[in-house]
């Protein structure tokens, strides 16, 4: 939404003084838990108009006068067509993500300084606020993500500077080290792994405790750490994370792991071979649960150039039969009451204990469907409503139920990920045509240029699975998201590419990742 927003004020010329206007309220929403949509980057002196009291959550945010018009020279209204998705009329151009995201980047840490004055700043309207709460809860802060961070097998970077290897740590360090802290690109250098001078590359875990949370993620941790092969952060964003705190924790990680939801939205701020040709190609892996899984971020990420992928553990989506045990059902019959009430469906009475354990079982409940249905007929009463609301409930209970991962099979992943980056270190090797070298002879040799995303598509890499037709429309098609003029005469006009018109011409068709 962000980006969308910050290209379309480029668009219309929008200054750092422009205002806002919320048309509509978010209902049902916490906004004194959510990460204020902070704007400094894009609006240091404008404001947001909000319409309810509760709207104002911060400084940025300010109600209208009540007695007075707001007179505006210019305004922009709409242009909520644009974006990744398959119902939107325009896709958004890759190059206005990388824009908004190096805006963000070069607002908030230019320098070590300037991070270090932005946390300084942090810290002291943290304690304002708390001053001001007056008993209230101030556990939310958009600072949290940073003071609970977990970080694994990162200790090693002054041994791996003057040339000694490090061994896997378990014990997480609660602190970035200090080599990194503030650093655009702490990476920058290739570090020694398994005694070759090879880039281990950072994953970060998004940890989710209210809901959706991963029960075995301490397995997985050790799982990954134990490899020796990357380093790891644990993140938290339960008690908050500010945008430029979330920008901050992305900034070097090359593979990001977090249960469907907004967390992995956070991918924006992922380096990646277009802004930095030492990183790979971003990877996002979404951990969904056995009986459902969200796509969403297919989209998105596919727009902006990164691979995405599904994980979902449990012998319905592996051959491998000890996933039995591994991933066993589990269940959560308070969630699941919640939801009961929350889309009116009711159980009866006699039997309503055995038919959520029904409903909540690794098993559509065809037996339980069919009982119902044939008390609703006698009952004179439709069948189809009770249906679309026990559809309602399964989707809701499996979306946000707590899941299982397949350690060993995400760590397959990982590895399968990291070699691939190591083989072709993001490029791939072609022929070109050296010259006369003065004997009239022209010899070919061999040369490296930047693999691109489409030819990493091609190779069935960057999406799975089921993901044929985000890529075919984002990545090929006439609404693909690349190569795309945002000059002020030409906003998200294409530009031509022979690489993409000749696969289409061709006839070719992209393949899902199957992981």
């Amino acid at each position: 939404m962000l980006p969308h927003l910050d290209s379309t004020m480029k668009r219309f010329g929008g200054t750092g003084s422009s205002w806002l206007l919320r048309q509509a309220e978010y209902l049902g929403e916490n906004l004194e838990e959510q990460a204020v949509w902070e704007m400094d980057a894009v609006l240091p002196s404008g404001q947001e108009i909000v319409l309810k009291d509760f709207e104002v959550v911060s400084p940025f945010q300010a109600l209208p006068p009540k007695r007075a018009p707001i007179c505006f020279d210019r305004a922009v209204i709409g242009l909520g067509s644009q974006c990744g998705l398959d119902y939107c009329a325009k896709n958004t151009p890759t190059e206005i993500y990388q824009a908004y995201s190096e805006q963000v980047q070069n607002h908030y840490w230019p320098t070590v300084k300037r991070w270090n004055s932005f946390l300084e700043n942090r810290a002291q309207e943290e304690l304002e606020r708390q001053q001001g709460a007056l008993g209230k809860d101030v556990d939310f802060s958009p600072t949290k993500c940073l003071q609970t961070a977990r970080y694994y097998n990162f200790e090693g970077d002054e041994d791996e500077a003057q040339g000694r290897e490090s061994s896997p740590n378990l014990t997480p360090a609660h602190d970035e080290p200090i080599l990194r802290r503030g650093e655009i690109d702490p990476d920058s250098v290739d570090r020694l792994l398994d005694g070759k001078r090879r880039r281990r590359p950072v994953v970060a875990i998004i940890e989710r405790r209210r809901n959706r949370a991963i029960l075995n993620l301490d397995l997985v941790i050790s799982t990954i750490v134990k490899s020796g092969h990357f380093r790891l952060k644990v993140l938290n964003y339960d008690q908050g994370c500010g945008i430029p705190e979330t920008a901050y924790l992305m900034r070097d990680v090359n593979i990001l792991i977090s249960s469907h939801g907004n967390a992995l939205g956070g991918s924006l701020w992922m380096p990646s071979p277009s802004t930095n040709h030492n990183h790979p190609v971003p990877v996002v892996i979404s951990i969904d649960s056995t009986r459902y899984y969200e796509r969403w971020f297919q989209w998105t990420t596919t727009a902006m150039g990164q691979r995405f992928i599904l994980h979902r553990c449990g012998p319905a989506v592996s051959s491998r039969s000890d996933l039995k045990e591994s991933c066993a059902l589990h269940r959560d019959l308070n969630l699941a009451r919640k939801i009961l009430e929350k889309v009116g469906l009711t159980l009866d009475e006699p039997t309503q204990e055995e038919d959520l354990l029904a409903l909540t079982g690794a098993e559509f409940p065809l037996e339980l469907w069919a009982r119902y249905r044939a008390r609703d007929n006698a009952n004179g009463d439709g069948q189809e409503e009770w249906l679309e609301k026990v559809a309602l409930f399964l989707g809701d209970y499996w979306k946000n139920l707590a899941r299982y991962a397949d350690p060993d099979r995400l760590l397959e992943t990982l590895e399968k990920i990291r070699l691939e980056n190591e083989e072709d270190n993001g490029y791939e090797n072609t022929q070109s045509n050296s010259g006369d070298t003065g004997n009239g002879d022209n010899s070919m040799r061999n040369s490296k240029r930047p693999l691109s995303y489409l030819r990493m598509c091609m190779q069935g890499r960057c999406c799975g699975p089921d993901c044929e037709g985000v890529m075919n429309r984002n990545v090929v098609g006439t609404m693909r998201a690349y190569d795309q003029d945002i000059s002020e005469g030409h906003w998200g006009e294409f530009l031509p590419n022979e690489e993409q018109a000749e696969f289409v011409r061709s006839g070719g068709s992209l393949k899902s990742w199957i992981a």
